[in-house]
C-alpha cells in the first residue's frame, strides 16, 4: 500500500504529501492495525527515493515526470490513443504536451470501464477533457441481449458517468445462476472454444482449480500457476514431438529426463549426459535417430502407441489435466483470471464468482461506484452466455435485480 500510495501521489500530481495522505483511503483494517500513518508514509517515501538515488534507478512514474518537466515529445502529426479512461492526470498532461504538434487527436475510451482508481485514474479526468467532436459507437459486437440487460442494471447505479446508449448484438444469449461451483455445467461449457472463469481477487480462483482438476479439465491461468506452462507440460510436448519424428532441443530433452525414470526407459548414464549437454549447448537439436540407442525399446513402444503420459512420473491429477489438453489439441477451453486481468478480452461464456476479499469489500462499502465498474467489465466479457456463481463467503458483490 505504501507503493500504491506513492504511485497514486505522483500520478495525481500532488504537491503535498499531507494533502494526498488525507485523501488516500487504505482499508480500515490497516488503520486499526496501526500499520498506516502519515509518519510511516513519509518515512517510506524518503527511504524509497534515497534507495533509487543510491542504485541510480528510475521507475515508470519518474520517466513520465521527466518527459513532462523536460517537455520531451516525438512531435506527432496524428495521435490515436486507446483506453483513455485509464489515464491519470500525469498521463493526460503528457498527451496534451504531445498534442501541440498534432493536427488531429483521436481519444477512444469508455468511462464505464475506468478500473484503476488506485493508480490515480478517475472518471472526471476523462469526462472533463475537451473534445471538438464526440462520436458514440452505438453497437456492441460482443455483448448478447440478456447479458447487456444485466450489465446496464449494474452500471446505471453509478451517478458519476455519462449515459452511453449502445445496442447489444442480435444474439439473445443466456444468463444463468449457479448455487456453487459443483452446479456449474463444466462438461457442457467444455464443448465451447473459450470460457472465462473470473474472480474479483486471485486467491478466490483456488477452489475453481480444485474443481477443474478433479473433473480432469485442463485450464489456462492468466494470473497464477498454469499446468500447461510447466516443465511437465514441456516434457509431454517434447515426447510427442519425438514420437512424431521431429527433432527437439537438448533443453527440451532435459525436461523429459526430469520426469522419466531411468532404469526401465534409458541407457545407463544417459540422464547425466543430457544434463551436461543442456547446460553447455541448450539449443543443440537431436532427432529421433540420434536417440535410437539411448531410449530403451520399452520406451519406444510407449511412444509408438501414443502412451506419452504413462512413462512420466506424474500425479494422477496432473496426468488427467495433460491428457485432457492433448485430446483437445493442446488448447484448454477454460481460462482463469481476475476481472482486471480479463479487461479487453472476451470469451463465449463467462463464469463469474460473486465473492470478494474482505479488503475489497471494505472499499466497496465506502464507495460502490468503482466496484460497479469492475463488475460491469466482468459481465461484458461474454459473447454468448454468463453464469453467476452465488456467494460462498461473507463478502460478495450485490448484483441488482
Amino acid at each position: 500500500y505504501y507503493l500504491a500510495f506513492l504511485g497514486w501521489l505522483h500520478q495525481k500530481m500532488y504537491d503535498s504529501v499531507i494533502a494526498a495522505y488525507r485523501e488516500f483511503q487504505p482499508p480500515p483494517s490497516y488503520q486499526i492495525a496501526g500499520v498506516w500513518s502519515r509518519q510511516g508514509v513519509e518515512r517510506f517515501l524518503s527511504k524509497y527515493e534515497n534507495w533509487k538515488r543510491e542504485e541510480e534507478l528510475i521507475d515508470f512514474t519518474d520517466m513520465l515526470e521527466q518527459v513532462l518537466s523536460r517537455e520531451l515529445s516525438p512531435n506527432p502529426e496524428v495521435i490515436c490513443l486507446d483506453e483513455t479512461n485509464d489515464l491519470t492526470k500525469l498521463m493526460w498532461e503528457i498527451i496534451d504536451l504531445w498534442s501541440r504538434s498534432a493536427s488531429r487527436v483521436y481519444l477512444a475510451g469508455d468511462i464505464d470501464q475506468c478500473l484503476y482508481g488506485w493508480s490515480g485514474s478517475v472518471p472526471e479526468l476523462y469526462l472533463n477533457h475537451r473534445s471538438d467532436i464526440d462520436t458514440l459507437l452505438g453497437q456492441s459486437y460482443r455483448v448478447p441481449q440478456v447479458v447487456h440487460t444485466l450489465a446496464q442494471k449494474i452500471i446505471r447505479q453509478n451517478l458519476n458517468r455519462k449515459e452511453t446508449l449502445y445496442k447489444p448484438t442480435p444474439v439473445v444469449g443466456e444468463l444463468k445462476y449457479a448455487a456453487n461451483l459443483h452446479s456449474v455445467p463444466w462438461k457442457h461449457l467444455a464443448t465451447y472454444d473459450s470460457v472465462f472463469v473470473l474472480a474479483r481477487n486471485r486467491y478466490l480462483l483456488d477452489p475453481v482449480i480444485t474443481e477443474l482438476t478433479h473433473r480432469g479439465f485442463s485450464y489456462h491461468n492468466l494470473r497464477g500457476p498454469d499446468p500447461l506452462n510447466t516443465g511437465k507440460a514441456t516434457a509431454v510436448n517434447a515426447l510427442m514431438a519425438i514420437a512424431g519424428g521431429h527433432s527437439i532441443t537438448a533443453e527440451a530433452l532435459a525436461s523429459i529426463m526430469a520426469y522419466l525414470p531411468a532404469g526401465p526407459s534409458l541407457r545407463r548414464g544417459f540422464k547425466r549426459q543430457v544434463k551436461s549437454l543442456a547446460r553447455e549447448s541448450p539449443m543443440t537439436e537431436l532427432s529421433p535417430k540420434d536417440l535410437q540407442d539411448d531410449f530403451k525399446e520399452t520406451l519406444w513402444e510407449k511412444l509408438r502407441d501414443g502412451s506419452y503420459l504413462e512413462v512420466l512420473q506424474l500425479k494422477p491429477e496432473e496426468r488427467s489435466l495433460l491428457a485432457n489438453a492433448m485430446h483437445s489439441d493442446g488448447k484448454p477451453r477454460f481460462t482463469l483470471s481476475t476481472i482486471h486481468g480479463a479487461k479487453g478480452l472476451e470469451a463465449e461464456w463467462v463464469v463469474l464468482l460473486s465473492d470478494m476479499s474482505g479488503k475489497t469489500f471494505e472499499s466497496y462499502m465506502r464507495d460502490h461506484e468503482p466496484e460497479n465498474r469492475v463488475w460491469y467489465v466482468a459481465c461484458t466479457r461474454a459473447k454468448y452466455g454468463l453464469i453467476v456463481v452465488a456467494p460462498q463467503r461473507p463478502f460478495y458483490y450485490r448484483f441488482p435485480r
